[in-house]
């Protein structure tokens, strides 16, 4: 997305953009993409690198979500004064919470998702600082997709999904929901990492559907592999943590008719019955994905009406006049430090902490009292900002170190 974004702007030359990258990367494509964009990107900087940069921008835009690296940067380094507008990845409707604090905080403060209105935190954000607000989608590019042609169906139709195989992502219950729909000859190609296969593999077991999941690894060309795919089973854990769903845009680009879940982020994505379907439990989904196997006319329409719709809305030119609209407006404003350490705390586990909407589930005795729901999962994670993601970096902070013993004695 962001490599997108840097070789549109590039382009226009409307405002020149410096990238900084506070860590190595585990993969470099993205990073070459980067460089044979001709821009200009710093990796791991020093505390003296990043303050220099600071200093010398007009704007500082951070791509935001609770990575202990981010925070750290934030909470320890004294950077001076900056007009800054924050680009939030997560939705803050479950876990990462947002803190009213940080709109305060900042300039300029948009979201990747009109869904990220319906938050606790934004009903009861006064008018004044809602002004400070806006939404900006992070899907980019579609239009630069290759056109998919789905004039020959599949029989039996083929379907997939494309993404994290983490319960804080994907439905903790997509066996069984998927069960309903089940038939001799149905299963569903999941692309991308295999983590918790052997969970997935059980629970087919176990509900006499062994060959329900077809697991395809990781794919460097996913857009072959969405080729190859009539629907794109995208159901969702209702907690989940995203937003703009690149792998759904990308699958509605590439004419995949998509069916999620009744979650909000994924509702503002897919027009019920026009670019996809929403359902709500497993009888819908059987009778959405009965439907569109007799009815091949229909489902090519809404394939196509969905690669148009996406292909208008979510381009990189949109996200460039959208973002210089902004910062036309923001350089008026005077530059200011900010006292990051009042919104996140001093110590890493505060910094964990200030994500998590209800404090009693983390006491500071080093006990854990989770929530109830599927919102669980999302505290059992390594990454994405889980205390294990915050232990990891920081493993001499006794306070996550006895969180972390407490959740791995609950799993």
């Amino acid at each position: 997305m962001l490599s997108g974004f840097a070789s549109q702007t590039k382009k226009s030359n409307a405002y020149e953009h410096h990238y900084i990258c506070l860590e190595q990367p585990e993969k470099r494509q993205f990073i070459d993409l980067f460089i044979d964009a001709g821009c200009h990107i710093i990796i791991a900087p020093t505390d003296d690198d990043l303050i220099a940069a600071v200093k010398t921008a007009d704007i500082v835009q951070i791509e935001f979500w609770n990575h202990p690296i981010l925070i750290h940067l934030l909470a320890t380094v004294a950077l001076p004064a900056m007009r800054t507008v924050f680009w939030c990845h997560s939705s803050g409707l479950h876990f990462p919470a947002l803190s009213v604090a940080l709109f305060e905080k900042a300039h300029r403060f948009v979201f990747t998702s009109a869904c990220s209105y319906e938050s606790k935190e934004m009903r009861a954000l006064s008018i004044h600082n809602s002004e400070k607000l806006a939404m900006i989608s992070s899907g980019g590019g579609l239009d630069l997709l290759p056109v998919a042609d789905r004039s020959i169906s599949h029989k039996p139709l083929k379907a997939g999904y494309v993404g994290s195989l983490n319960f804080s992502k994907l439905h903790p219950d997509y066996v069984s929901l998927l069960l309903a729909a089940a038939s001799p000859d149905f299963k569903v190609h999941l692309i991308g990492d295999e983590t918790n296969r052997e969970i997935l593999e059980k629970q087919c077991r176990e509900l006499g559907q062994p060959e329900l999941l077809d697991f395809c690894g990781y794919s460097k060309n996913v857009l072959e592999e969405l080729n190859k795919l009539d629907l794109f089973i995208y159901l969702l854990n209702p907690t989940h943590y995203g937003t703009a769903e690149i792998a759904l845009l990308e699958a509605m680009a590439m004419g995949v008719v998509p069916i999620v879940m009744d979650n909000s982020c994924e509702s503002h994505i897919v027009e019920h019955g026009v670019t996809g379907f929403i359902v709500h439990n497993a009888e819908e989904l059987a009778d959405v994905v009965g439907w569109l196997s007799s009815h091949d006319k229909e489902r090519i329409e809404m394939a196509q009406e969905a690669a148009s719709a996406v292909r208008k809305k979510y381009t990189y030119q949109r996200m460039e006049d959208e973002f210089n609209a902004l910062y036309d407006g923001l350089l008026s404003t005077e530059k200011r430090p900010i006292d990051f350490i009042s919104v996140f705390g001093d110590r890493p586990a505060d910094w964990f902490k200030s994500f998590v909407r209800d404090a009693e589930c983390f006491s500071d005795d080093g006990h854990i009292q989770l929530p109830q729901g599927y919102i669980r999962h999302a505290m059992y994670e390594h990454s994405k900002g889980s205390v294990f993601h915050f232990q990891s970096y920081f493993k001499d902070d006794q306070l996550l170190n006895s969180w972390a013993d407490a959740l791995e004695a609950m799993q």
